[in-house]
């Protein structure tokens, strides 16, 4: 299984269904091949009808699931350009093929949770599928082990995760074409977890 999000905005809390209501989710499942079976929009209780009518079955093929997510995130009307992708990919048996498919997610910008559940999964294919760029060495962070017990409690971290994301977009009215560099200080605070400083430098155009 393979839940595709996008759009997410985090002036909103999660509905009781696990969803917020401003968010577009998608749903992909793959056993030897994959197929999409909820496209990406904001009509989530019929994702959460098309989760409850998933059955196991067949192989574990977790790369056509990953590239036919991938391929929702870049073809979707719905799927807008100043979000962020989220993946959050589940498999419940030894997978194949999942690193070259995340890998090339990953570089579209995708950042993608991996799910191990229950103990047929091999979690060191995970592992390889799992965060923000490819071979990202925080992958641990992005990566779950999970069984029925733990579940929902593994899903709602994502989701703490996902919406503590902070995208943020620079501009200036006062620019000087002079070519320099420029560095922007970004700070953030946040009641739960603390501050947060960064810097980050561009280049201002020459001309």
């Amino acid at each position: 299984m393979t839940l595709v999000g996008g759009d997410t905005d985090t002036d909103n809390d999660a509905n009781v269904g696990g969803f917020d209501p401003t968010v577009n989710v998608g749903l992909v499942e793959f056993d030897s091949s994959a197929s999409l079976i909820s496209e990406l929009g904001t009509d989530q209780n019929q994702v959460e009808d098309d989760i409850d009518g998933l059955s196991a079955g067949g192989g574990t093929d977790v790369g056509s699931g990953i590239s036919e997510a991938q391929l929702e995130f870049d073809t979707s009307e719905n799927n807008r350009d100043n979000a962020p992708d989220f993946m959050i990919v589940l498999g419940n048996g030894d997978t194949s093929g999942g690193e070259v498919p995340a890998n090339d997610a990953k570089n579209s910008g995708t950042t993608i949770y991996g799910i191990a559940y229950g103990s047929g999964a091999a979690v060191s294919d995970f592992d390889d599928i799992s965060g923000e760029v490819p071979n990202d060495p925080d992958y641990e962070d992005y990566t779950f082990d999970a069984d029925g017990d733990d579940i929902t409690d593994i899903f709602d971290e994502i989701g703490q995760q996902i919406f503590g994301t902070y995208t943020l977009k620079y501009e200036t009215e006062n620019f000087a074409t002079d070519g320099n560099d420029r560095n922007v200080l970004v700070y953030v605070d946040d009641p739960d977890e603390g501050d947060a400083d960064a810097t980050e430098t561009y280049t201002a155009p020459s001309s």
